[in-house]
Formats: C-alpha cells, structure tokens, sequence
C-alpha cells in the first residue's frame, strides 16, 4: 500500500492529475492504519502520508489537509528516537508544514514553529547528512518567510541568517545535483529582499546572477521552473524601476512570458506570471503584447475558478481576480479589438453560473457522431450535478474526493470531444459571431468599467457586418462609479431597506435626505452613462417619447455600475417634474448577468398567439420567526383575478414547504414568489426565499432545471442584490432563477413596501394575462419587460415620481 501511495503521488507530480493525490492520500493512510505504532515501518508511512497532505494542501489550499499533515508528521516525530538517522528528516519536513499553514493563515505563532524545528533538524544532523542541505535550505526559507512578516528595518538578522545558510546550502550540494537550482534560486530571493532594504544594487545584481543559474540549470520539465523565471523576473523588474534601462524591461516581459506559457506549473502560477507579463508590457507601451499576455491570463481564470473546487472557493478565487477581465477588455478596446474585448467580458461574466449551466450539454449532435462518448458525457455531467447541491462547507473528505474525480473525469470526456471534427469549441466560450443573436428582442449595452477608461459597447442586430458599437464613455471613471455605489449602499443602510420585504421608514427628514441622495444619483447616471448611450442608440433605432410601442434595450454592466439602477436614470427636475428627462420616456430596460442568458430559445409551449399558463402562486403571510407581511395575500388574490379557471396553483401558509415549492416549480410555466428573501453576503450561496419550513436556498436552485418555464417574478426583497467582491458573478436569487430555465424573472434591487407590491402585480399581469396589452408573444417570448414598465409607471403617478426608493428596486432580467 506504501509503495503504492508513494508512485501514485510521483505520477501526479508528472500528470498534475489530483485524482492520483487523493487515491495515494487514501492507500497510504490505509498503510498506516494497518500498521501498529511499535511497527518500525510506520514512521516511515506516517511521513509520506504527511507529505502527501502537504502537497494536496498546496494544490487546493484546504486547511484540513495542512491540519493533517501537521497531526501525522507530528506523530512521525513522536513515534522517531533522537538517534534515529531518520529524525531530523521528520523534523524538518514538520516544519515545512508549519512554514505552508503561515503561509495560509499568517499566524506568526506558525511560522516561529517552523524554524524551531527546522534548526533542530540542522543541529542533529551531520556534516555528513545527505540531506543536510535540504535542512538548510528549508530553516532559511522560513527565516525569510518571517522576515518579510515582519519586515523590520533594524533587524536584518534573520535574512542574514537566511543567506549564511543558503551558501552553505550551496556548498554541501555538487555541480550537477537536481537541488542545486533550487538552492540558487532561494538566494536570489534573499539577495533581492536585502536590496530591498539596503538599495545597493550590486546585491540586486547578485540576486539576478543566482536567480539566472536556477533558471538556467533547471530542467524544462521541471514545474519549478516557471517559478524561478517569475523571480528572475520580479528581479529584473526591480532593476528596471532603478536604472530605466529598457533591456531589463524586455528581460523581464521574456521571463514572465516563458513562466505564463509553461503548462506544467499551477494555474496561480501561470496566471501571476502573465498578469504581470500584460501589466510590463502596457507599462513600455507595447499594448499588442499585453493584449498576448490577457490572452493566456484569461485562459487560466477557470483553472483557478476549477469546478472541481467547492463552489465557495471558487468564488473566493474569482474575488482575488476581480477587475482582471475588465482590464483585458479595456487593452482590447484601446486597440479596437472590440469583438475580443466583448468575447472577453462575457467569458469573464458568472463564470460558476456557466460550469453549472454545462452539466446540461446539448448531446442531440454529440450522439450522432460518438454515442457512447455522449453517454460517459452525460452520465458524469449528471453525477456532478447532483453533488454540487450536497458540497458545502461541511462535506466530508470522502464527498470532496468524489466531487474531484468527477470533475476530472468530466473535463477527460470535454477533452475528447473536443478533438472530433465540428466540436472542437464545444461549450467553450462563444464568439462574436454566436454571440450576435443575443441582441434579437433589442441592442445589448454592455459597458465595462476600469480604473483606464469606461466604455460601453453596443451589440445589435441592425447591420450583421457591424455588429458592434463602441460609445466612450469619458465622464464615468471607476472611482466615480465607486463613489456612487458607495452612497446607494448608505442610503440603504441609514433607511434599512435591506432589512425585510417590509421597509423600516425613517423619520422624515432622513427619508427626505435619502431620496435627495439617490435623485443624485440617478442624475449621475444619466450624465455620466445613459444619455450618451441612448444619443448612439438613435442612429440605429427610433428612440421616440410619442411612440406608443418604445424600444427595448438589456443592460449588462460591469465592476461597481453592476449595482446602480441604470433603468431609473434620469434628471428628476426638483420644481418641475415635467422639465426632466428620463429613461422611462425612451426605452423600456431589461438587465442580463451574461449574453448567453439570452439566447436561450424559448419552450415549445411558450410559442401560442394568447397567454394561458400554469401559475404557481407561493404566498407566506406568516412564515415562522419573521415579520407579518399582510400585503402578500391581496398579492396572491390580484393575481388570480386575471387568470383562467384551474389554471393557477396556490402554496400559502403550511402548504409553502421548500420540498412541495420545488416540485411544483417544475410543474409550472409561471412562478410568483411572494415572501421574505435574504442575502447572505458570508456565503452567497445560502441567499434563499423563506418559506414555511425553511429557507429555498440559492444552492438548491442550482442543481434544479427547468424545461418549460417561461416567467418567474420574485416579489421578496433583494433578489436582484449581488455581491460587492463578485460584481461579474450575478450571486443572486434572480440569476438563480434564470439558471434553473426561467428565460424571464422579475425581482428587486432592495426592499420593497408590502403595500406596493399589489399595485405593481396587479398592472403587472393584467398587462400579460386575458386581453391585457402585452398578452400576445413577440417571437414566443413573453413581454414581461413592458409589463413591468407598465406596473412601474402605475407605481410612480400613485405614490409620486420623488418616492424614489419605492420604485426603483423593481427590475426585470432576462428576454
């Protein structure tokens, strides 16, 4: 078991398969289990498992496995006698797993750990100790590691230590010994740390001379090696920023760009080296390099976000990369490559939504040409959509292996199909081209937002050879649209409209303040985004106050201005409302996380000339533990004034249990949620509508498709909140729905008055149901967008156009 443990750990360390370091996790821990502690063999055992957690650790960055490799090292040292020429072997390989846990939770307790049993494992080991120069290397890593810690500038002792140590290191190592590089390497980093500190650039040149050996001697097939050229590179770098000498410059773009290219690293790896590759290279002004370098960073914002991780970690990798699309798409769009940039920021937008959107592949074509590849597709495509709504926080080691070696085996099967004719871009992200129909029910504004400039781009389907049109947008800035974020969420706060779907009120005055605020606001937005939008959107569609039939556009924002409620934007004259101007006079709006989001065609049953559909009304006036919401039951009752005899099904009260919820969504064309919502910005994934027995969690949403849903409204509070670290990852109850199948979903940015909610149903449906003025289908899709405008519109002459905070929250995504 031992020795098999030990070759399937080698073989990950060649195919990088975590498969293979999961089933030697398992033999080896077997070994160990079925060998008694007085058994000389176990020590042994205890170690390579303990370095196998280690290496796990290092690759999915779980602290259970640091946790297990520190428990089963330490037993290894408990288990080992001083004398034993295998101790300080132990020793050492402990402290490296304190050196990995500092590394992870940077608790200095940890990393003095380290050291401790580092040099104990130098001081007993002889001169003559064949890994004596690992001991050395590995104790002035960790004094390194808690230098830069701490840096402390009148304390150099432990980086001085670190280099006495590196040397010798070096010495104890013969010309030619596959160490040797490493060796190198770990000094050009103490050398670059200490002209850090003292600025003498012979010691920047030294660390660059013994950085180049590591490079130069290390083997190519080596997966450090794309580790020492980011080095070599930091360290070029650096001399570049002393001697303004362009040649360090090009070096150093060299070696990123080597290191970015090198597949047999991690994708961290790969990802940080053409990150900086992209960002040297706009700093020279080569602006075609850097476009290279955002070509293969992006490439590896998936392998990060792998969906063989939790889906918790995978967002909190994608949060460590947000605003990287943004700055790709704005390098593109300053070369006028604004088809890439478009591609760019849709393959950047709900990159989780889409893994989990791709458990349901479209195989019709698949199994035409490679049936039983179709089959191996599906079967594992399934699989890994049924543990994805079961992997948690809390799932067992066992459960999380399992998810890993579906993942694997579904990206196995991906690679295949990948290598028939005519498959080659099977779900991989779609180009300008597949993209365009997205823009078929109006123009698509996507506008991407970075610290360099803001623009927007318009996709639509006016002139096939000119799909899109790039608008400038100069007066929006990244920090503006921050700023404006910044007082929306201040206005929430101080009025507590994120507190239930019925809205505290402040006092009067603060109420008053408030709306001021967010009428601000919206003027900002008109200015600084719409005006200049809609002023480009006249020269391909009639833009009309008088026409009775007004245009409809899809908003797909990106960064901070994913939170701002574009559709309301306008100048809302303080004296007049009838000098203003805004978007409700021009445009009907719609919003959309991803292009792909609307290019689902609609179900078959949904193509009829006249709205008849199934409805399901869930309705909670009193959920267990919250506030009473008496508003929802004459929300329910509106609804079915306008519906047909039998065709409605009504889960109010007890009856509105999670379980029967789901079932009967999958039964139902339409769905009206009418209850609490929360969102979870801890774990996003637990935002949920409460129901009586529960909470209907956007986890559970996740792994549920729908066929024939047409339209779903989600009349709760903050369905449409997203995340603020994950503006581009739609984390939100709406998205959810739009996931499960749902083309078209009505829900709100903030809190929502229980007494408005029935106006705006009530013109909401009457518009779509019976003889109502949106009743009939344009191209089979539901006109839930002019429904929605209608109800608004009501919603304004009843309460007044200023209640700002009362009409605003409603918005509609999807077709």
């Amino acid at each position: 078991l031992s020795k098999v443990g030990i070759a399937l750990r080698h073989q990950f360390e060649r195919l990088r398969n975590i498969v293979d370091l999961d089933n030697a996790i398992d033999s080896l821990q077997q070994a160990v289990d079925l060998t008694p502690d007085e058994d000389p063999g176990k020590v042994a055992y205890l170690n390579s498992l303990g370095n196998c957690f280690l290496c796990r650790f290092d690759s999915l960055r779980e602290v259970l496995d640091i946790n297990n490799a520190l428990a089963v090292q330490q037993q290894a040292v408990n288990l080992t006698l001083d004398k034993h020429p295998n101790k300080p072997v132990y020793l050492s390989n402990l402290g490296n797993s304190f050196q990995a846990r500092f590394e992870l939770l940077k608790k200095p307790i940890d990393i003095n750990k380290a050291i401790t049993l580092q040099r104990q494992a130098v001081d007993i080991s002889s001169k003559g100790h064949a890994t004596r120069a690992v001991f050395l290397n590995s104790l002035a890593h960790s004094l390194l590691r808690r230098f830069q810690q701490l840096r402390n500038p009148n304390d150099l002792n432990d980086l001085q230590q670190s280099i006495i140590l590196q040397r010798e290191a070096i010495n104890l190592t013969p010309s030619g010994h596959t160490d040797r590089p490493m060796y190198f390497n770990s000094l050009g980093l103490s050398f670059r740390l200490l002209f850090e500190h003292s600025k003498q650039l012979t010691h920047l040149n030294e660390a660059i001379s013994h950085q180049q050996y590591a490079v130069e001697h290390i083997p190519d097939k080596d997966a450090e090696k794309a580790c020492y050229l980011s080095n070599l590179a930091d360290s070029f770098a650096f001399r570049f920023i002393c001697l303004q000498e362009h040649a360090d410059i090009e070096r150093a773009i060299h070696a990123y760009r080597e290191a970015a290219n090198n597949d047999l690293t991690s994708p961290s790896v790969r990802y940080a080296a053409a990150l900086h590759w992209a960002a040297m290279s706009l700093h020279c002004g080569n602006t075609q390099l850097a476009l290279e370098g955002y070509k293969v960073l992006l490439d590896e914002v998936p392998r990060r976000a792998w969906f063989g991780h939790k889906v918790t970690r995978r967002y909190e990798e994608l949060s460590e990369m947000a605003g990287i699309v943004n700055a790709a798409a704005a390098t593109a769009i300053s070369l006028g490559e604004l088809g890439l940039a478009l591609e760019w920021i849709e393959a950047g937008q709900s990159i989780v939504w889409t893994q989990i959107l791709q458990l349901q592949p479209p195989i019709d074509n698949l199994r035409t040409v490679a049936p039983a590849l179709a089959d191996e597709l599906q079967t594992v495509a399934h699989a890994l959509q049924n543990i994805n709504q079961e992997i948690q926080e809390s799932t067992s080691v066992e459960e999380a292996q399992t998810h890993r070696a579906l993942a694997m085996r579904y990206q196995r099967a991906l690679g295949q199909v990948h290598n028939l004719r005519g498959f080659e871009d099977f779900l991989k992200p779609k180009k300008l081209q597949r993209l365009v129909p997205a823009s078929k029910n109006g123009p698509v504004v996507v506008i991407n937002v970075h610290a360099s400039h803001c623009d927007a781009l318009i996709l639509h389907s006016y002139n096939c050879t000119q799909p899109l049109i790039h608008i400038p947008l100069p007066e929006l800035s990244y920090e503006r649209a921050h700023e404006l974020v910044t007082q929306m969420k201040l206005i929430l706060k101080t009025h507590n409209f994120r507190s239930d779907r019925k809205m505290v009120l402040a006092n009067e005055d603060v109420a008053n303040k408030g709306e001021d605020t967010l009428q601000t606001i919206l003027a900002h937005l008109w200015t600084w985004v719409v005006h200049p939008i809609l002023l480009k959107l006249q020269s391909i569609i009639p833009v009309n106050v008088s026409n009775d039939y007004l245009p409809h556009i899809t908003w797909c924002a990106t960064g901070p201005l994913a939170f701002l409620p574009l559709h309301a934007a306008g100048i809302y004259d303080p004296g007049d409302s009838s000098n203003g101007v805004n978007m409700f006079d021009f445009v009907v709006s719609s919003y959309t996380p991803t292009l792909a989001a609307l290019l689902n065609p609609p179900a078959e049953s949904s193509k009829a000339s006249v709205s008849n559909p199934q409805i399901l009304i869930v309705s909670q006036v009193d959920t267990p533990g919250q506030q009473s919401l008496p508003g929802i039951k004459i929300e329910a009752e509106t609804i079915k004034m306008f519906t047909a005899p039998g065709s409605t099904t009504h889960l109010n009260h007890e009856n509105g249990l999670v379980s029967a919820v789901l079932e009967a969504m999958a039964q139902h064309k339409w769905v009206h949620l009418a209850c609490h919502g929360v969102q979870s910005p801890q774990d996003p994934l637990e935002s949920a509508f409460i129901l009586h027995d529960g909470n209907l969690k956007l986890r559970n949403l996740m792994s549920t498709q729908l066929k024939h849903a047409e339209l779903a409204f989600l009349s709760a509070c903050q369905t449409a909140t997203g995340h603020e670290d994950l503006p581009e990852e739609a984390i939100h109850l709406v998205a959810g729905m739009l996931a499960t199948g749902f083309p078209s979903v009505v829900g709100t940015l903030w809190s929502i008055r229980d007494d408005d909610a029935p106006i705006v149903t009530k013109v909401f449906y009457s518009n779509l149901l019976g003889k109502g003025k949106y009743a009939e289908r344009k191209d089979g899709i539901v006109q839930a967008a002019y429904a929605l405008h209608e109800a608004i519109m009501a919603l304004r002459q009843q309460i007044g156009i200023k209640e700002f905070t009362r009409w605003v929250p409603f918005v509609h995504f999807g077709l």
